[in-house]
């Protein structure tokens, strides 16, 4: 069973990688200079840490949050195009 902070973590973890999903599809970055590539790539490998920890640690998602990253994963898929034409895998 998750504690109350696993579940927060959790949380945080899905939220954050919708939100990078969200800044891929939308275009909402701006690499006009190599400080902003590379906060993107950061933010993108941070991101994917969070998915695998997430993936390690599905057991202790509730039902809903593994809904919703399963949901996420599917959306990562969409967006590798976009990640591989940036050069971020």
């Amino acid at each position: 069973m998750a504690t109350q902070d696993e579940i927060n973590r959790a949380d945080i973890f899905l939220r954050t990688i919708a939100g990078q999903i969200e800044t891929l599809k939308q275009e909402l970055y701006d690499l006009s200079d190599e400080t902003g590539f590379y906060a993107l790539a950061t933010d993108w490998q941070e991101t994917m840490s969070m998915v695998e920890v997430l993936k390690k640690n599905q057991y202790l998602l509730t039902p809903e949050q593994k809904e919703r990253f399963d949901d996420l994963l599917d959306e990562l898929e969409k967006v590798k195009p976009i990640a591989e034409r940036l050069n971020l895998i």
